[in-house]
């Protein structure tokens, strides 16, 4: 598991965040809206939405994550990736998974998950907690706050969840993305 803060810079997050607005915006914002009710592994998600990104944000946050030597270029010819905008509401929670395309019980990881968070404040008893373990038998775990500027890359696919958010008074605001593994540069 890798984890990053202050990834990007101010300038950046500002930029990102009016890109994916103005791409959700676009169409009326339900244009490419993801319907989160039907992945088995989200819960609580009647007040939660997901968008599907494909324009000039998807393209932006990549380039951020190339340009941090994270990821290699050429992940940026071939876009091998989905990106998807979450904003999550209680009372949303997400049970154990994995993000690879293949068998979740084989070693081959094709594909892993990338999370980063955009919330400025987060305090760990509003729940909303990146959870994980080191295997599928394990009794003991591991969590990460969803703090703002905060990247989680989930690079060995571990099973891996979300605590229920139990404050209705907070937004849980993150981007997803799903890229081939073989252009993580770590």
């Amino acid at each position: 598991m890798i984890i990053k803060d202050n990834v990007f810079s101010e300038k950046q997050i500002t930029a990102l965040q009016k890109q994916i607005d103005k791409d959700i915006a676009k169409y009326g914002g339900g244009y490419e809206e993801c319907e989160i009710r039907e992945e088995s592994d989200h819960h609580g998600t009647t007040e939660s939405s997901m968008w599907h990104l494909e324009n000039k944000a998807r393209m932006m946050f990549l380039q951020y994550l190339v340009d941090a030597k994270l990821f290699s270029p050429n992940a940026m010819k071939q876009l091998q990736l989905g990106l998807r905008y979450h904003v999550m509401r209680h009372p949303y929670t997400s049970s154990w998974h994995k993000d690879r395309l293949a068998d979740w019980d084989s070693d081959n990881i094709d594909y892993i998950g990338v999370s980063y968070y955009f919330n400025q404040d987060w305090n760990y008893l509003q729940g909303g907690l990146y959870i994980y373990k080191d295997n599928t038998d394990s009794t003991r775990g591991h969590y990460v706050e969803p703090i703002g500027n905060r990247l989680i890359i989930n690079d060995d696919d571990l099973w891996h969840g979300v605590t229920t958010i139990n404050d209705p008074s907070v937004v849980r605001s993150s981007l997803q993305m799903f890229i081939a593994k073989k252009y993580l540069l770590q």
